[in-house]
Order: C-alpha cells, then structure tokens, then sequence
C-alpha cells in the first residue's frame, strides 16, 4: 500500500538528527508526523502557515510561525538555525506552480547536501478520474514547474516522483549548501510542430505495415 509518510521517514532516517523545515500545516497532518518523528529519534521541527496554526500541536518542542512563507528575512530572523542548513524540506502550501517555483528560489540555497526536498500534490490522475477540472490543472502545473527546475538543475539533483493518489515528488540534494539554483532557459520543442511531426509519423508507420501485410 502506497503510504507518503513512509517514504518520507526512510529517507528521515539516512539522517542523524534532522533539522525539517515544513511550509504549509493547515490541519496538521504532516506536522504531526514529523514531530512525532523528531520526538522519537532527535530532530528539530520549524513550520511555517499564513494562517495562526499554533494550536496544531501543544509542545514547546514545536518551532512555529504564523507567516508568509516566502518572507525569508522574517522567518531567518525568528529561526537562524535555518542558516546551518535543512535536511528535509515539506513544500505544500500554497498550491501555485509560480509560488512553488518562488520557494524554491528562496530556501533551495539552505538545503544540505544530502538532504531531500518533497512536494506534496504533484499528479493529477486521482482527479481526472473524478473530472476535477481545476485540481487537475493544479497538480499538472506545479508538476511541470517541479520537472522544468530539475532539468536547470539537472547536475545538482536526482529527482524522483511518486504518482499514487496526489502524487509526492522528491528531490535529493547533491550539491552543498549554499549554492545556489540554476536560472538557464532550457529548450524545448513546438508542441504544434510536434503534432504535426507524430501524424507524418504515424502515417508512415501505417503505410509500411501495409506493404507487409499477406
């Protein structure tokens, strides 16, 4: 059975004491996982929400903030510790390809190298069976700006996707911290020409199975 937590944990556990950093609690559902985790086996937990979460969890062990997430100076501030660098980073907050890709932009330059980066809600089957027109979109979307920032950054990441249910993607950090993400454009093809190029050849193919048949 496809579980989200337990892929998350084995990675959890290639690290000694993690120091996660989770934008987006909402209801608390990750949150929780994660500092049951930490309570378990050493860690710290910062999380981020626009929203006052604070009731989430009733520990002092906790280290929330009620922010934007994109407001890095605030959240430095708050928490310096970031500055030593994150093992795991939870990235479902606002589902928005351009406010993934933003996150990204901002906290990419704290993971260590190692440490691994999941984004939540990243296939759009579950939804398109349920003719979900705008969560599709959604999924599909923040998914082509995920796949789009690992090829700029294709000699600095693995990247791994998960397509059960709503989909998780991973990506492990290979290079150190501190560095900083790849902004080149990269190429693609006109999906116009494309289509034009797969009828000629689907054409041809049809044409040369006739001239084999009995």
């Amino acid at each position: 059975m496809f579980d989200k937590n337990r892929i998350i944990k084995e990675k959890l556990d290639t690290i000694s004491n993690p120091t996660i950093f989770e934008l987006g609690v909402n209801r608390g559902r990750s949150t929780n996982f994660f500092f049951d985790y930490i309570e378990a086996n050493g860690g710290n937990l910062y999380s981020i929400d626009i929203k006052d979460c604070s009731k989430v969890l009733n520990s002092k062990k906790w280290n929330f903030l009620q922010s934007n997430d994109l407001d890095k100076k605030k959240i430095l501030q708050q928490f310096p510790e970031l500055n030593k660098g994150i093992d795991l980073l939870f990235i479902d907050s606002y589902h928005d390809p351009l406010h993934v890709r933003s996150l990204l932009s901002k906290w990419y330059y704290f993971v260590n190298k190692k440490g691994f980066i999941f984004f939540d809600d990243t296939e759009s089957y579950l939804y398109r069976i349920k003719k979900n027109y705008f969560l599709s979109i959604i999924n599909d979307s923040i998914n082509h700006e995920i796949k789009n920032f690992y090829h700029q950054n294709y000699d600095q990441l693995i990247y791994t996707k998960y397509f059960h249910g709503s989909g998780l993607s991973e990506f492990y950090k290979i290079s150190d911290l501190n560095t900083h993400p790849n902004k080149k454009k990269i190429w693609n093809y006109n999906p116009f020409i494309a289509k034009i190029y797969l009828y000629f050849k689907k054409l041809n193919f049809y044409l040369f199975k006739s001239n084999f048949k009995d």
